[in-house]
């Protein structure tokens, strides 16, 4: 587990911050200016019904390439981007999803 993902972890439904997937990642990546805008992204809100964890290490990944290969990746390993197929039976928690993602993340900009 990677450092962004320990810290995304600590805030996702967890008081006192209670994050959702989305702002789990965004505060994992230290990226409190987006937690506000990513309020919004949890429970298959995020654009497309994508999963919020995804969509959040999208955004901070700085190129379409990056967000791209993160896409790729998330998908191999949880194999479906969706919110809605993770709710519908996958063995994918959304812990887990946070955790991949945030991962993800790490990986491609560190």
């Amino acid at each position: 587990m990677s450092s962004y993902s320990t810290l995304a972890l600590t805030s996702f439904h967890q008081a006192p911050l209670k994050h959702n997937c989305a702002q789990a990642v965004a505060y994992g990546a230290g990226r409190a200016d987006l937690l506000e805008y990513l309020g919004s992204c949890g429970r298959g809100n995020a654009e497309g019904g994508i999963c919020g964890a995804l969509y959040a290490a999208k955004l901070i990944a700085g190129s379409d390439s990056a967000a791209a290969a993160i896409h790729g990746d998330f998908v191999l390993q949880c194999e479906s981007a969706t919110c809605k197929k993770f709710k519908d039976g996958t063995k994918i928690s959304c812990p887990d999803c946070v955790r991949i993602a945030a991962d993800l993340l790490e990986a491609k900009i560190s």
